[in-house]
């Protein structure tokens, strides 16, 4: 009897849990990414299967696109509903896997997937929701994003100026290794098979400190357009009206005339 009620009890979690997760998928919206900021030369695919072309400031680019930035190129792309804006580096190749959000009463939850296949990205993120994900894969491997400023090589690099970062890197026929990188650090993949990887403290005259910082703020300010009022012309007469030569209706009965 108790065997019975437990599993019952068991399968009723279950069908709660699952119900939850469902609800946060459908609740779940597709963002954007706008393009901030274009130097240099860079392309785009709207996805895999489109045709490259040229990529310009103020395009919005959806999730499965990819974009290449060419030699001295640079590339921001601010993630609105994210709470993220991303800097792609010269001759980098990233693609925008997925951009999906929800707004709760108090929060925002995202589920963000940035694919780095060759090249750097430096980011900032805002500090996210517990239920939230934000992850940079890489060839080898995939960085969680918490909350922070990051610099990510698809060599598998990892700075971290600010936050957590948490680094699963797979060495080609090897098992997964997990490293939480926090702020101050730089994960280095191991240098040849059968080694571990490091992370090092990163020195304080290294450039990526001011790469990360000279990054956009998150959320831009706002963009208020104010229309001037018409300038008061001080000789424009008042206009006529009817039965007014100046304009101007009486006020009050006009003053008798001389000899009347």
């Amino acid at each position: 009897m108790k065997f019975a009620q437990r599993l019952i009890a068991c399968g009723v979690a279950m069908v709660m849990a699952c119900l939850a997760l469902e609800a946060q998928a459908q609740a779940m919206k597709a963002s954007k990414a706008k393009v901030r900021q274009v130097r240099g030369d860079a392309q785009y695919k709207a996805n895999a299967a489109a045709d490259w072309a040229p990529l310009k400031t103020g395009m919005v680019l959806n999730p499965g696109a990819i974009v290449e930035t060419g030699r001295g190129a640079q590339v921001d792309l601010f993630l609105s509903d994210i709470g993220s804006v991303v800097r792609i580096t010269e001759l980098t190749t990233m693609g925008i896997d997925k951009l999906n959000y929800s707004r709760a009463e108090d929060e925002v939850i995202v589920e963000t997937e940035l694919n780095l296949k060759a090249g750097t990205i430096l980011g900032n993120v805002k500090k996210l929701a517990a239920a939230s994900r934000y992850d940079v894969k890489v060839p080898n491997g995939v960085c969680g994003i918490r909350g922070t400023e990051f610099k990510i090589s698809a060599s598998g690099v990892v700075y971290v100026i600010s936050g957590v970062v948490r680094v699963t890197y797979t060495p080609p026929g090897g098992q997964p290794i997990v490293r939480d990188v926090q702020a101050g650090q730089v994960f280095i993949p191991p240098a040849a098979p059968g080694e571990q990887p490091q992370v090092r403290t990163v020195e304080p005259n290294d450039p990526t400190w001011q790469q990360v910082k000279d990054m956009p703020v998150v959320t831009p300010p706002p963009e208020i357009q104010v229309e001037p009022l018409p300038a008061a012309n001080p000789t424009e007469r008042p206009t006529q009206q009817p039965g007014h030569p100046t304009g101007a209706p009486n006020s009050g009965p006009s003053s008798p005339s001389p000899g009347s």
